[in-house]
């Protein structure tokens, strides 16, 4: 997509001969990447659980959790594919269009970064999980709220419930698999069935 721009870098005027070269000087880079790209990257599968909260996910599937899902914003539209209609989730990758800009510049942002307001904010919209970052900032801050606890973690994520959500779950909880074998077979499965109307 790129190789008119990038052809434009060169295009001074130069002897045939140069010129012959370069395209093919050009043309040998563009293929070396696109070979690189394709020889190092599983394209079916990915390295989805560095992306995506997949064990935090499928908790809340094995268990039937229901109710909003507070999660960042980069991993909410898969969040609300894969829970969708059980849960509804805060703010996925459609807030520009779909969403006021004030529930993610005021909201979102001041609890995200653990502002001073962050509390009032979580509590100002009720959420029965919270998915977050393990680096984020208001990882630590939620740990400390008397109403949230961590119930899974993955290398990157953790999910919160809140105690009132935890008692009414059924006992013995299912606890979901960390093998990524397993999400690389459920990675698109959803609830809904596409064959009734």
């Amino acid at each position: 997509f790129c190789y008119d721009d990038f052809y434009q870098i060169f295009s001074k005027r130069l002897p045939e001969k140069i010129n012959k070269l370069k395209e093919l000087l050009l043309f040998l880079i563009v293929f070396a990447a696109f070979i690189l790209n394709v020889s190092v990257r599983d394209f079916k599968y990915g390295n989805f659980h560095s992306i995506f909260p997949l064990s935090e996910i499928e908790f809340l599937l094995e268990n039937n959790v229901k109710g909003n899902v507070f999660v960042p914003f980069e991993t909410g539209s898969y969040t609300a594919y894969k829970l969708y209609p059980n849960n509804f989730i805060l703010l996925d990758g459609r807030y520009e269009e779909v969403y006021d800009p004030s529930l993610n510049d005021t909201y979102v942002k001041n609890i995200s970064l653990g502002k001073d307001d962050w509390r009032d904010k979580l509590d100002s919209i009720h959420h029965d999980a919270v998915i977050l970052y393990k680096n984020a900032p208001f990882y630590n801050l939620l740990l400390q709220h008397e109403d949230y606890f961590p119930i899974v973690e993955s290398k990157k994520f953790v999910l919160f419930l809140r105690k009132d959500v935890y008692k009414n779950l059924k006992k013995p909880l299912k606890i979901p698999t960390d093998n990524p074998d397993f999400y690389k077979e459920t990675l698109w499965n959803t609830g809904l069935d596409w064959t009734k109307k």
